[in-house]
C-alpha cells in the first residue's frame, strides 16, 4: 500500500518522460493508484492548462491513472492548495453536465 503519497505532489515516474501532478485525494491515493495530469516545463498554454509559480504548467485536460504499486516514483516538489483547488476544479469540470 502506498501510504505517503499526497494531492498535490509532482512526481517523477519511471518510464514517463514528463513529471505528473497527483490531483485524486488522499483517500484514493492509499490505494497505490492515483490520478494524475502531466506537468511541463516550460509553460502551455491549453485551454485547461494551469500555470505553475515555477514555470512548470499542468495540462488539466490529460488525465491518466496510474499504479503507484507497481512503478517507481520519486517526489520533485508540492503544489499549493490554492494550485490544486483550482487543477481539481478544471478537471472537474470536463465532467460536469451540460
Amino acid at each position: 500500500m502506498v501510504e505517503q503519497i499526497k494531492q498535490g505532489m509532482i512526481l517523477k515516474i519511471e518510464g514517463i518522460s514528463h513529471l505528473v501532478l497527483v490531483v485524486s485525494n488522499d483517500t484514493i491515493n492509499q490505494t497505490g493508484r492515483v490520478v494524475v495530469c502531466p506537468v511541463y516545463v516550460p509553460e502551455v498554454t491549453p485551454t485547461l492548462s494551469v500555470p505553475l509559480e515555477n514555470g512548470m504548467s499542468v495540462v488539466c485536460d490529460t488525465i491518466r491513472q496510474l499504479d503507484l504499486a507497481v512503478r517507481r516514483y520519486a517526489y520533485r516538489e508540492k503544489v499549493s492548495l490554492a494550485k490544486v483547488i483550482q487543477i481539481t476544479d478544471r478537471v472537474q469540470a470536463m465532467f460536469d453536465y451540460c
